[in-house]
């Protein structure tokens, strides 16, 4: 998922991510609907693993993956998983803090941002916007 622009808006206090425009139905109304052929279902999960690879690699989880947070935009003629939704996502890199409510995860308003921690924000920034994730 690509994302265009990020921060805390000054008036309301409260950050924000800019993101691309992703449509087409979610994993929990396609199971609903009936399911995949088996094709199918291995090209989905292959995109839903390698989004989550991607955040583990540059040490971010997810903490809520469920079919509701997958996203299944058509390209090229078939669905494809994008993972969404990382509001309790978590850098595990020594840290047992969580989400404060209004705020992105060590947000500069919630947490002093380490440069290892930006760095880790910015490689998942570049790896989702290369990927897909």
């Amino acid at each position: 998922m690509q994302i265009f622009d990020y921060g805390t808006d000054p008036e309301l206090d409260l950050d924000y991510i800019v993101m691309e425009l992703v449509r087409g139905r979610d994993l929990k109304q396609a199971l609903g609907e009936g399911g995949f052929r088996t094709g199918e279902a291995v090209h989905i999960l292959g995109g839903i693993a390698r989004a989550i690879a991607a955040g583990h690699r540059v040490g971010v989880v997810h903490r809520d993956i469920k079919p509701g947070n997958v996203l299944l935009p058509v390209e090229e003629g078939r669905e494809t998983a994008r993972v969404v939704d990382f509001g309790i996502a978590k850098l595990v890199a020594g840290t047992d803090e969580l989400t404060v409510a209004g705020h992105a995860p060590y947000s500069q308003r919630t947490h002093h941002r380490s440069s290892w921690q930006a760095r880790r924000i910015s490689r998942l920034r570049r790896t989702c916007i290369s990927s897909g994730c």
